[in-house]
């Protein structure tokens, strides 16, 4: 890589990271804008809030003159918080829960506020008939009404501190991101100093030391830096330049040497110059000198036929040139042995390159020719052309080859036969271990000693007749030396070898093929009793093999059925989707859908598919499971006629308990009303008798009451319920001990609990189970122990299973299932008060989320309620 091209890297790389510490600040601004701004938008709510609670002291403090005008402006204020918070739910819905509960906090205080207008309005009857009553009256509304406006207080600060502290959230990770961005950017400044070091600096240093010794006649010292930049590249150069300096100086000592040679030997050359030539030239085989380098000095025009080449394109190179590679080890071995006297003269097989490419082998002699001080002047070599002999050789050896290999190998038992003995000649190790013998024991076994079904006069008329014939096919049986029977297929021909007849056979073992047809016609046979249809298909979608069920159910013949186009018997609904189903089928190896089929008379049949590939003689194959489906589609439609009529018989019964239970509460209150005024307007005037019948008149409106808005619940669960979310039930518990706080302090309860799971479920209707029967333990206590209870939860298999262990009066085994049906009561309203409805609720609620319900408890020694939640993923 260029060393402009690193440096550009490393800028581009810096302006990114400056970049993204720029859109960080950038983003964390705009978003502290918006959550200021949303925040101001709190804050008015909270001022709102607290100013609606202002209101609400100054209308407990003054007097009734000025409580009609001060409750005018709460009602204002009341509704403009509303319409703010209803505004607030579409720019935040982050914070929708807790902004419906603020609105419903102050609906309900808007409602109790009503509720306490109205009572100061008809104050003059009410104080005038009994004042104590009144003021008693008077205060405990006050005092609601001032919880719930406290309350209120309460929930919109929350609101508020919500909002500050993702704000605080936002700034902390806007600054932690650029903290860190910038200690990236100062660890890569660094990294690029680093290797602008080790890339740039130290090969500059390396170049400048060598170019110092080359300076200094030192032609050994190279530069090695495995680079591809400016540096790299003026490296290479530069040990190029070495080695062509080397090269000079061995070529100088080279040609001094030669030089010093031809003048040693001119004279003598002279003289047999003429001579060796001739021999030289007119040799029937090939000739060639070269030096001691290797080099062609000189060649015949026979070893130019041999190779190819002309005597110039051989002198011009070295006789590795044309050597083929793996026999350049050879030659380098022969020449070291002669020049170092190991021998006088050598000879070898070896191969050449021909100049077209194909290889020629040659059989060479080699000497050294020395000259008066011992010193090699060249070498001679004598070269014979053997490739026709040698091409013979191998087509020789690789024919013995291919027949011992098939001999050997085969998976078939070879075996050559003496048709005058029986006995085998020359035979396989398939032939031998086929029938469970070792190659000594089969050696010594005629065809008679495991023939099994032809008898000694048929095995000698059946060879007859081969001879006569040449060769035949037949099936026979062969019995094994364990003496299992075994069925072969057997193939023999005559052969003769050195004048004399042999019978040639191969035999294979049939025997699994055998039981394979038996099964394969078994498994057809059961394929045409089934009452489903199978259908074999290619990959285009033609059908290859139908059962017996798949053409008769349609109507057709079977070979009206086979290779046809599945397509033509689907109806035109159905028919277009074939090539997708086959796309389908191919990515997940198997698919289950519907469709319809047309039957011969042009009635449609409704049918359930199962296909899967299936692999058939290594070629990829579709079988089909067809079912007729006509009576299941017809029960599938009764059923969603019966299932609609269930749903609307159900929401009838909604409407209808929705209806009942707001038109009963009205007459309610007016029997419960008016029968407390009675009572207050002519309590001295009624006897005792009286007076007991008013309590239980007063009494059974309020039950009444309270059982209407149970049965109402419990009618809701299932319509009326959320959506199933992730929700935390340490929160949801612990939101529950927080509304029966007076409750558990009443009675002096000791509530532990242990961590608990998020889990997928309706919040509020599982904040009714824990409270349900949290408050069961509480009011079924034992008299002389105050109520202790735990909650805890185990994981089991796929499910978490929740308990609520107390110490109360507990349950009798008889009744564990009784409890959880709706209005059932194992104690008298004067011992325990309630509906009965408590635990009927809890039950419908747990199977909403897909678990169950039960209860462990003995008489006396508490009870322990159990309830499980399936887990499942988000």
């Amino acid at each position: 890589m260029r060393i402009r091209t690193k440096l550009l890297i490393g800028l581009i790389v810096s302006f990114i990271i400056v970049i993204l510490v720029g859109l960080i600040l950038f983003k964390e601004r705009r978003e502290d804008e918006k959550m200021s701004k949303m925040i101001n938008t709190y804050q008015i709510v909270v001022r709102g809030i607290h100013d609606l609670n202002t209101l609400m002291y100054d209308y407990l403090l003054h007097k009734s003159a000025i409580k009609e005008r001060i409750y005018t402006q709460w009602r204002e204020l009341h509704s403009s918080n509303i319409d703010t918070l209803a505004s607030l739910k579409k720019e935040a819905p982050g914070d929708i829960f807790i902004i419906d509960k603020l609105s419903k906090h102050l609906n309900d205080t808007d409602s109790f506020f009503n509720e306490v207008q109205s009572f100061y309005e008809g104050r003059d009857v009410l104080e005038k008939d009994n004042k104590q009553s009144f003021l008693e009256t008077e205060d405990n509304l006050l005092s609601h009404l001032l919880i719930r406006s406290q309350t209120s207080v309460s929930i919109a600060n929350e609101l508020y501190d919500v909002k500050n502290k993702q704000q605080n959230n936002i700034h902390y990770t806007a600054q932690l991101s650029i903290e860190v961005l910038i200690v990236i950017l100062f660890m890569y400044i660094l990294l690029v100093f680093y290797l602008i070091d080790r890339g740039i600096t130290e090969p500059i240093l390396k170049v400048k030391k060598a170019l110092e010794s080359l300076g200094k006649g030192n032609l050994k010292n190279k530069i090695n830096i495995l680079d591809n930049s400016e540096i790299g590249y003026l490296a290479n150069i530069y040990n190029e330049m070495i080695e062509n300096l080397q090269n000079i100086t061995v070529s100088r000592d080279l040609l001094n040497v030669e030089i010093e040679k031809r003048n040693i030997v001119e004279i003598d050359l002279r003289t047999s110059e003429e001579k060796f030539r001739t021999a030289f030239e007119l040799a029937p085989y090939g000739m060639a000198l070269i030096d001691t380098q290797g080099r062609w000095i000189d060649v015949n025009s026979t070893f130019c036929e041999i190779v190819g080449y002309s005597k110039e394109e051989l002198t011009s190179t070295d006789i590795h040139s044309i050597t083929y590679i793996p026999d350049i080890k050879l030659d380098i071995y022969y020449i070291t042995q002669l020049i170092t006297k190991e021998m006088k003269s050598c000879s070898f097989e070896k191969r050449y390159i021909h100049k077209r490419g194909h290889l020629v082998w040659i059989f060479i002699g080699v000497s050294a020719i020395r000259d008066h001080k011992d010193n090699i002047c060249y070498f001679i070599k004598h070269i014979i052309d053997i490739s026709e002999q040698k091409n013979l050789e191998l087509r020789l050896k690789k024919s013995e080859q291919r027949y011992k290999a098939f001999f050997e190998q085969s998976p078939d038992g070879i075996l050559i036969v003496d048709p005058e003995t029986t006995l085998p000649v020359e035979f396989n190790v398939a032939a031998h271990t086929q029938l469970g013998y070792s190659h000594e024991e089969f050696a010594h076994l005629s065809v008679r000693d495991y023939e099994a079904k032809e008898t000694e006069e048929d095995t000698k008329a059946h060879i007859n007749n081969i001879i006569t014939k040449g060769r035949d096919d037949f099936e026979t049986l062969h019995r094994t030396k364990s003496g299992d029977i075994r069925n072969i297929r057997v193939t023999v021909q005559m052969l003769h070898l050195d004048d004399k007849a042999y019978l040639f056979s191969l035999f294979r073992d049939i025997t699994d093929y055998k039981q394979m047809q038996t099964d394969i016609i078994l498994k057809a046979m059961l394929l045409d009793a089934s009452v489903d249809s199978f259908i074999l298909l290619d990959m285009t979608g033609k059908i290859l093999y139908v059962n017996e069920s798949a053409y008769k159910r349609r109507g057709y013949t079977k070979e009206e059925m086979l290779n046809n186009h599945i397509s033509q018997f689907n109806s035109k609904k159905y028919a277009d989707r074939v090539a997708d189903r086959i796309r389908e089928l191919i990515e997940k190896k198997e698919n289950t859908f519907e469709a319809e089929h047309i039957k011969k008379d042009g009635s449609l049949m409704p049918v359930e598919i199962t296909s899967r590939l299936i692999n058939i003689d290594n070629k990829e194959l579709i079988l089909s499971v067809v079912r007729d489906i006509t009576y299941r589609k017809k029960a599938e439609e009764e059923l969603k006629f019966y299932t609609s009529l269930l749903e609307r018989s159900n929401k009838e019964l909604e409407q209808f308990a929705y209806v009942a239970s707001h038109d009963l509460q009205e007459p309610l209150r007016k029997i419960s009303g008016f029968t407390e005024i009675l009572a207050n307007e002519y309590k001295d005037k009624f006897d005792d008798n009286a007076k007991e019948y008013m309590e239980f008149i007063i009494d059974g409106a309020v039950r009444m009451r309270a059982l209407i808005s149970d049965i109402l619940s419990y009618s809701r669960i299932t319509t009326r319920g959320k959506e199933l979310k992730l929700i935390d039930t340490n929160k949801v518990l612990k939101k529950v001990l927080r509304d029966i706080t007076t409750v558990v302090e009443e009675n002096n309860a000791v509530i532990t609990y242990d961590d608990l799971p998020n889990i997928l479920a309706d919040d509020s209707q599982i904040y009714l189970v824990f409270q349900n029967i949290i408050l069961n333990g509480i009011k079924y206590k034992r008299k002389e122990e105050a109520p202790r209870i735990h909650i805890s939860v185990v994981k089991e298999e796929e499910e978490w299973v929740f308990s609520i262990a107390d110490n109360g009066i507990g349950i009798d085994s008889q009744f564990f299932e009784k409890i959880f049906v709706i209005f059932q009561r194992l104690h008298s309203r004067d011992e325990y008060s309630g509906t009965g409805i408590g635990l009927a609720i809890c039950k419908k609620i747990v199977e909403r989320h897909g678990g169950r319900i039960w209860v462990e408890s003995s008489v006396g020694r508490g009870s322990t309620f159990y309830f499980s939640c399936p887990i499942k993923e988000v």
